[in-house]
């Protein structure tokens, strides 16, 4: 699908969307811009999911989940009331509390398609034994401490377990609107209803038909999706541990814990970053979101990078990390992708020239990142060191053979190596000095000589009004906070990753392909699934190629940079130059993306064919040891016989 054809198919979409998020769909089919699914606009949200959105679910499962809420939480829920119903009826004064309790009780037990309302037409249904006002403030004060004692905290922590798994929200709003009745409501007043004819006489305080709505995945907080907006007390707890381990050196948890925290926390700060930057970008213009999307596309991998390379010893991690990221780019993203929009779309199409163009980046990108590896592979050398050599005579006795045992290959010392030094090196900075150029040309073409192609659009996509869920002073903010943050958990990262190693088992070689690549493109993988599920397919392929177009065109020469700047003194500094099966695995998925752009239509299983191969790759690189192994080699030479020499 070509940009006109979605700007069309936009606007005829509901009216209600935010003018911002207009102008983002437009940036989205830009090149230089990041392509973004999340809603950037103000627009107020009902607290509750539509009516017709209710009704979707199937039946039989809301039944099931009704139960389980009640044998997880309600059970437990209801007898605290009735405990609390006992307290109360014993100080006799307060038995309007007590039957209170009681009735709340009963109504945790099931409160479903039940309706808790206030009574307002003066009746009351339970009548108080005393009328002195003293005597009341002081039932009110026990009632108030025996709730805050009894119910509140259990019910506060229940009410933030329901939250934070998203779908629970209506039974974490239901659980708040029971604490904020029992604060401040008259028990006289308040009513359990059945009958809805009874209680549209009345006022409804809460009505609760299921205890679960896949909904909420969509509900936003402070401009941010649920999911993000949930994980951001883990941020801000790991990194007050990470601060108290950089203090003190203490880590509360084991460090395989601590690890996963830190990868977890990544997610919601790669969220935070591309947020803000698609929200200044659809407020301002796209050249600066350009200069951005450079500055900050990868701005996590590239810190954590760093920090690898300032501490010297994981530059193999870094080169594997790219490699996974280029499989993940152009083998995962999309394979997820059209597996995704297959299961709703039979075929989804896309404009197979505008891929090409990215096809053709791609290339450059390859030929940048992999000629040192290539160059170095066809004129370097390697030390070849054998644990025994012994010559033997041959048969006739006229030669002699030198067999050696123990042998073992590795590379020459690139701080040592003049090949390296006048040759990979300089080639190397050549590679990063140029590689930006195709990028910045790109940009070029966009912006400058070619303008005019998307000046009506960007005019017809800024008609309307509104206000942007995050102002460009808030985002400036958010972008200095998660790089801050970023900076904290990649150097706790590398840090750990040398005891992960030893504890695991397991080399770089797959953490750089797994995990280290995968974590901080979580927030585009998700992207890339939204935008397929919407039938915008071309717009997933593109989230996929401009990761790997971005990832080789600026993120490489700016490791570069950083591996003659921040390590000099490395024996072994970081280099371009990659291992034969990363050459192989970075081909191979080129090759493959390549081919499927040009047939402009996917389905799942051109999806199912891409991770296949995805995941062979990756299952390939968990063999690969940090050391090469030691070989039992033979090397025979024939000589003259000389007696000299047995």
């Amino acid at each position: 699908m070509d940009r006109r054809s979605r700007l069309s198919s936009a606007s005829s979409e509901d009216e209600s969307v935010h003018p911002l998020d207009k102008k983002k769909r437009a940036y989205n089919s830009v090149f230089g811009l990041r392509h973004w699914e999340h809603n950037l606009g103000d627009i107020p949200q009902s607290p509750s999911i539509q009516k017709g959105e209710t009704t979707t679910d199937w039946e039989g499962f809301t039944f099931f989940a009704n139960i389980v809420w009640v044998v997880v939480y309600g059970w437990w829920m209801a007898c605290l009331f009735f405990i609390l119903s006992g307290l109360m009826a014993l100080t006799v004064v307060g038995v309007p509390y007590a039957n209170f309790c009681w009735v709340f009780g009963k109504y945790l037990l099931w409160p479903y398609e039940k309706y808790i309302i206030e009574r307002c037409d003066g009746s009351r249904q339970f009548t108080e034994p005393c009328n002195n006002e003293i005597v009341k403030k002081m039932v009110y004060c026990l009632w108030v401490i025996l709730l805050a004692c009894v119910v509140l905290i259990p019910f506060a922590v229940s009410m933030a377990l329901n939250w934070f798994f998203v779908i629970s929200i209506p039974m974490s709003k239901m659980i708040y609107q029971l604490i904020k009745i029992c604060f401040t409501k008259n028990p006289s007043d308040i009513q359990i209803a059945t009958d809805y004819n009874v209680a549209s006489a009345h006022d409804v305080l809460v009505c609760t038909y299921k205890c679960v709505n896949y909904f909420y995945f969509r509900y936003k907080v402070a401009g941010m999706n649920i999911v993000f907006f949930n994980l951001l007390p883990f941020v801000i707890m790991r990194v007050c541990m990470v601060i108290v381990v950089n203090v003190n050196g203490y880590r509360v948890f084991p460090i395989m814990g601590e690890f996963f925290l830190d990868l977890i926390c990544i997610i919601p700060i790669t969220f935070y970053i591309g947020n803000a930057i698609s929200s200044i970008a659809s407020q301002t213009n796209y050249m600066l979101g350009a200069l951005l999307n450079v500055t900050f596309g990868s701005l996590v991998d590239s810190i954590l990078f760093a920090f690898a390379i300032r501490k010297g010893g994981f530059g193999d991690l870094v080169k594997y990390s790219i490699t996974g990221g280029f499989m993940l780019n152009l083998l995962l993203i999309p394979g997820l992708s059209m597996i995704a929009g297959g299961i709703k779309y039979p075929n989804q199409k896309f404009n197979p020239v505008a891929a090409g163009v990215g096809s053709i980046l791609l290339w450059i990108a390859i030929v940048g990142v992999l000629s040192p590896t290539i160059f170095y592979e066809a004129f370097g050398r390697y030390n070849e060191e054998c644990d025994k050599c012994v010559l033997t005579p041959t048969i006739n006795k006229t030669t002699t053979h030198l067999v050696c045992t123990g042998c073992q290959t590795s590379e020459i010392d690139f701080a040592t190596d003049p090949l390296f030094e006048h040759g990979v090196r300089k080639l190397m900075y050549f590679i990063a000095a140029i590689l930006p150029l195709a990028y910045f040309t790109g940009l070029l073409f966009t912006f400058k000589t070619h303008a005019h192609i998307f000046t009506q659009d960007e005019e017809e996509e800024e008609e309307g009004d509104g206000s942007p869920a995050w102002s460009i002073k808030f985002n400036i903010c958010v972008l200095a906070v998660a790089t801050t943050i970023a900076g904290l958990l990649a150097d706790d990262i590398v840090n750990l990753i040398e005891l992960i190693e030893d504890e695991l088992g397991l080399g770089q070689a797959f953490l750089g392909i797994s995990l280290i690549a995968i974590i901080p493109a979580v927030t585009e993988l998700v992207n890339a699934i939204k935008f397929a599920l919407h039938n915008q397919i071309a717009l997933s392929l593109e989230i996929g190629s401009s990761g790997a177009i971005q990832a080789a065109l600026i993120q490489v020469p700016l490791l570069v940079v950083l591996g003659a700047t921040l390590n000099p003194d490395e024996q072994n500094p970081f280099n371009l130059i990659f291992s034969l099966f990363s050459v192989f695995a970075v081909m191979i998925s080129v090759i493959t993306f390549n081919y499927i752009s040009q047939d402009g239509k996917t389905n799942y299983f051109i999806g199912t064919a891409l991770l296949v191969i995805y995941m062979i790759l990756v299952a390939s690189f968990f063999f690969v040891e940090n050391k090469k192994p030691t070989l039992t080699t033979y090397f025979i030479q024939e000589v003259p016989l000389n007696i000299k020499d047995l």
